[in-house]
């Protein structure tokens, strides 16, 4: 892949990219949780899974556990990262197909642009 060169106003400080990220990560989190959720409080679900299907709800929890770790560490390493680094982060957007998710990595946004509403029951069912 040939890249194009890149302007200033194309850079982008690595701490605010790699928050963007931690952030993204985290909303992605927030979508397994809130599927993990839902699919907690099928109760007759809870007792009749199992095999194949039992399987793939385990990919789930470890998929929303992973995400929230993920978000955690992005965070923990944009604090650490010195202020002064840049990057150029134009051509690697544009391999992103996901209009939304393009923009939230080039563009500032609050998590309020991504509300997740997630209630937790404390009477859900948990699988494992």
């Amino acid at each position: 892949m040939v890249r194009s060169p890149c302007s200033r106003s194309e850079t982008i400080k690595l701490s605010t990219l790699l928050a963007r990220l931690g952030t993204e990560v985290g909303r992605l989190e927030g979508l397994a949780t809130d599927l993990d959720t839902k699919l907690g409080k099928n109760r007759v679900l809870a007792g009749t899974i199992g095999g194949e299907a039992g399987r793939t709800l385990q990919s789930l929890d470890l998929l929303r556990q992973s995400l929230g770790c993920l978000s955690a560490f992005l965070d923990a390493v944009a604090v650490d990262v010195p202020a002064e680094i840049e990057i150029c982060s134009a051509n690697a957007v544009q391999a992103i197909t996901l209009g939304d998710l393009a923009v939230a990595l080039s563009e500032e946004r609050s998590n309020s642009d991504f509300p997740v509403q997630v209630e937790n029951d404390p009477n859900d069912v948990e699988f494992w």
